[in-house]
């Protein structure tokens, strides 16, 4: 009787242990399908995120071309030497939506390649993945945003604020500056800044 009640002890022991596996089989697949799902989730919001800043990056001068086309067509429709000269003011919505985009394509680009820094230095094959990491990706990046600058260029920007600011430090400089000096290297800068102005839609 002593080994009967030994060996259904030991049956319903071995059942509990059995339990306890399965549940903890079933709580790491859980756990395990779980995660995949969350990966898999961030991985197509950085796709998503990664795809409307390249695009906003791409239409961004298109948008921009098209506005100044638009303004030239108007210039040339017949009206007063006022209504003209008040018109490049209209481009300053456009200028701002512009800038507005190229601020979130930044940013999208950004937040989309630092989620991936942490994937790309845990795993050798997603360091070829673009990631903050990469010196090239950080490189561009950077590139991008140091192009802001150029709106100083654009109009009506450049000739309500950069022309004048430029012509006034220039007047400046030549009383700062000595006379041999001064005036040539005005003269330059001023010249430097009049081609970048006629030209930096080259640099789009």
């Amino acid at each position: 009787s002593n080994g009967d009640s030994d060996s259904s002890w030991r049956n319903v022991l071995n059942k509990v242990i059995c339990t306890a596996n399965n549940n903890n089989f079933i709580r790491n697949s859980s756990s395990t399908s779980n995660d995949a799902k969350e990966h898999k989730t961030n991985q197509h919001m950085k796709l998503a995120l990664l795809t409307m800043g390249e695009l906003l990056h791409i239409s961004r001068p298109l948008y921009w071309s098209y506005q100044i086309k638009q303004y030239h067509h108007g210039q040339k429709q017949p009206q007063s030497k006022y209504l003209k000269k008040n018109s490049k003011i209209e481009l300053l919505k456009p200028l701002l939506k512009s800038f507005l985009m190229d601020v979130l394509s930044h940013y999208c680009t950004k937040l989309a390649l630092s989620n991936n820094e942490a994937a790309a230095t845990t795993t050798a094959s997603n360091k070829m993945q673009p990631s903050m990491t990469n010196t090239s990706t950080v490189d561009e990046i950077q590139r991008r945003k140091m192009r802001w600058m150029l709106y100083l260029l654009r109009s009506p920007i450049w000739d309500l604020f950069t022309k004048p600011m430029s012509i006034s430090l220039s007047k400046v400089a030549k009383y700062i500056l000595p006379s041999w000096i001064g005036r040539p290297l005005v003269h330059y800068v001023l010249d430097v800044v009049l081609y970048w102005q006629r030209h930096h839609f080259m640099l789009e």
